[in-house]
């Protein structure tokens, strides 16, 4: 534990000085160059603090740690911090619109940064997340070669994630529609997987890896990040999700993978299911409804079936990390942090 532990700490201070409380002349020029001259520091905190607010929270931090470990493992030290920062800040600016987006009340324990705020400064909030980043591989030691190679994988993911979101939003705002599984798998590598694959391969090429290695191991972890979602939509209609309502991708209308399965393997339910996702669309996370259609899905066994797909895939990654990566302290700690995902 220990051994993540420290490098969790490093993670911490490169987040706090990517995003300090207190700004000040030096902060401002690397972000903005002269440009923000004139403008008073009240203002800029103010601006700020809507883009801090779920930073501050916590989080997993599981993909800023991949991307350490992954950087660390082909013998590069530390040199992929900023860039962990990088992943980290664009996962929050993801929350923050995803909220907006789905009307969500809660985000880590917390209300959601739109309304604590207001949608306006939300919607800046987490466009800001989505380019600040660009200045930690601006001011990190890298050359204009590799520079420009980060900046290929920084921009190409980020498009690929809002293509993903946008079929997410398309498919949930139609509650007679069902996507495939194939879809649903389609649509998650490019939401969710996304962002594993960009931790994953800016870590190897920032460590020494070459190409080719750094996009092999980002299609590992992209397969890891689907299967993150997965484990995801299946914890938020049984545990429930820490600091959110239990079965609010139901009120939100989302085609989870265990919606999917129910509807494929037993067509005869999708009308009861369609009519308890209106209802608790209407009635809110408290509505029966939501009870009722997780009911529904246990009892057709589309819950567990989802479960074990995720964990059949986590498996198979393992399997390739182990097969293709240096052994060592950090392919170690990944290995384990897989173990911990589909405990």
């Amino acid at each position: 534990m220990s051994e993540y532990t420290s490098r969790f700490d490093k993670i911490e201070e490169a987040i706090v000085r990517a995003l300090p409380e207190d700004v000040g002349s030096r902060w401002l020029g690397e972000v903005a160059g002269g440009m923000l001259e004139g403008v008073s520091a009240e203002s800029i905190v103010a601006i700020m603090r809507p883009v801090r607010e779920l930073i501050v929270r916590g989080g997993k931090r599981w993909r800023p740690l991949v991307c350490l470990l992954s950087c660390e493992m082909y013998g590069g030290g530390d040199r992929a911090l900023p860039l962990s920062v990088v992943v980290e800040l664009a996962h929050n600016g993801t929350l923050v619109v995803d909220d907006i987006e789905d009307r969500s009340e809660w985000r880590r324990g917390a209300s959601s940064v739109h309304l604590i705020f207001g949608e306006d400064v939300a919607i800046n909030a987490g466009n800001m997340l989505y380019f600040l980043p660009t200045f930690l591989i601006d001011s990190a030691p890298f050359s204009a070669e590799e520079r420009a190679e980060l900046y290929r994988m920084f921009t190409e993911d980020m498009r690929c994630l809002h293509f993903g979101q946008g079929l997410d939003i398309q498919w949930h705002g139609e509650h007679a529609h069902r996507p495939t599984r194939a879809e649903y798998l389609q649509m998650c590598r490019l939401k969710t997987g996304s962002l594993a694959r960009m931790a994953a391969r800016m870590g190897v090429y920032a460590g020494g890896g070459g190409l080719e290695r750094a996009d092999q191991f980002g299609r590992v972890w992209e397969e890891i990040g689907v299967a993150f979602q997965i484990l995801d939509d299946v914890k938020n209609l049984t545990t429930g999700i820490p600091g959110k309502h239990r079965g609010d991708d139901i009120v939100e209308g989302k085609k989870s993978l265990p919606v999917i399965i129910a509807s494929e393997n037993h067509p005869e339910i999708s009308g009861r299911l369609n009519s308890c996702f209106q209802a608790a669309k209407h009635s809110g996370p408290s509505s029966p409804a939501v009870e009722e259609a997780i009911s529904i899905m246990v009892e057709c066994g589309s819950i567990r079936e989802a479960e074990s797909q995720a964990v059949a895939m986590i498996n198979g990654a393992r399997s390739s990390i182990n097969r293709d990566s240096p052994d060592g302290e950090a392919k170690a700690l990944l290995i384990e942090l897989l173990d911990r995902f589909s405990d």
